[in-house]
């Protein structure tokens, strides 16, 4: 409920009328000829709803190349360190991200609850991931494609990732969308999705030549910052860098 006021804001939205309920749905004690049709298996639900969320975010990024392509003429994202901007130029950006967010949002219904929800979704059933999910995961985390550029710059809300103009590293670091993409290594090195990303380092070159963010750093960067120990481990496997100088702490260690 919680994702969906922040998704949905001050739109109406459907939840439970008590926690008992859900709990109902989700157990064995309903009677047999209601099963077929109410019954909610957590793994199947969640594995529906992110199919449905990067088919989304795909058939978004086919059909709207001019967005991304606009999005990175008015926020270039090849650098590695942070723009200084006057406040003036800053928020003459913003209000254009802003509107272009909004005629996205306007034009494609789920575009909001898709960009938010499809990471918390795959999260949910890493260990429960089936073929089908995995080879659109693959297929949308692709660092070049029309679909992963518009997500970078229309899934974060500046504001809510910063305090102060510093990341909000006490509670969650953010993406400086108006500097540069995340890598998608970096995002599921992040996000702690092991199985993703293992799928993913098999396309992936030296980890060493992929884009440095100027918050998150390397993908070892960011697996230490979340304390992703397993992504780490399976990181350093890959040879990643220890010593490598970047991202809002500086190195890994």
């Amino acid at each position: 409920a919680g994702l969906v006021r922040k998704v949905f804001r001050t739109l109406p939205y459907i939840e439970f009328a008590h926690f008992s309920v859900l709990e109902y749905l989700k157990s064995s004690r309903m009677c047999s000829d209601l099963r077929p049709k109410f019954q909610i298996i957590e793994t199947k639900a969640h594995s529906m709803i992110a199919e449905a969320c990067l088919a989304y975010l795909l058939y978004i990024g086919e059909n709207e190349p001019a967005f991304a392509n606009e999005m990175h003429e008015l926020f270039p994202y090849e650098r590695e360190e942070p723009i200084n901007l006057s406040r003036k130029s800053r928020s003459s950006q913003v209000a254009s991200w802003r509107r272009l967010r909004k005629q996205l949002a306007t034009e494609y219904a789920l575009a909001d609850y898709a960009n938010m929800a499809w990471h918390y979704h795959l999260c949910q059933l890493e260990s429960a991931a089936n073929e089908y999910l995995d080879r659109l995961a693959l297929e949308f985390l692709n660092h070049n494609a029309n679909s992963w550029t518009i997500w970078c710059y229309y899934g974060f809300d500046d504001e809510e990732f910063f305090v102060n103009g510093r990341p909000n590293a006490g509670q969650r670091m953010g993406i400086p969308m108006f500097v540069q993409k995340v890598h998608p290594v970096t995002w599921v090195s992040w996000l702690g999705l092991s199985g993703i990303l293992k799928l993913l380092l098999k396309q992936t070159g030296d980890l060493s030549q992929l884009p440095m963010n100027p918050y998150f750093g390397h993908p070892l960067h960011a697996a230490a910052a979340k304390g992703n120990t397993q992504i780490v481990q399976i990181l350093l496997l890959s040879q990643a860098d220890v010593n490598e100088r970047g991202g809002y702490y500086g190195t890994p260690l």
